[in-house]
């Protein structure tokens, strides 16, 4: 199996989020040839196509639906680990992060492992 390419991930997920790839090439400051590449490569590594067209712009299929649900927890995760970094100490979703986190499994990572299991499971 293909490992995940969260660089073509946030490309998606940004397009989907937009709307299209022109607003989504705007807000990541890239060509749309480039945005279109990238999510073109995911496509390819998932094996599954995650928009199609309707009329001018472009509709999420069954699994592009899927991939931004998965897109919108994995960079929340993202943005309350950076959070968590830059405040040790601080609280993340309510519940007081270790302050030292790096050495040993932290909330965040616990809470991560948590949500991965759940949405597997769903």
């Amino acid at each position: 199996m293909a490992v995940l390419n969260f660089h073509h991930l946030r490309y998606f997920w940004m397009v989907a989020r937009e709307g299209s790839v022109r607003r989504a090439a705007e807000r990541l400051h890239v060509s749309q040839p480039t945005v279109s590449a990238q999510v073109r490569a995911l496509e390819d590594a998932l094996g599954v196509k995650l928009f199609r067209k309707s009329g001018r712009g472009l509709l999420l299929t069954e699994a592009g639906e899927r991939a931004r649900r998965y897109g919108d927890e994995i960079f929340t995760l993202g943005d309350q680990l950076q959070a968590s970094l830059r405040q040790p100490g601080e609280q993340v979703g309510g519940e007081p992060l270790e302050a030292d986190h790096l050495g040993r499994r932290g909330q965040v990572e616990r809470r991560a492992d948590e949500r991965v299991a759940q949405v597997l499971g769903e």
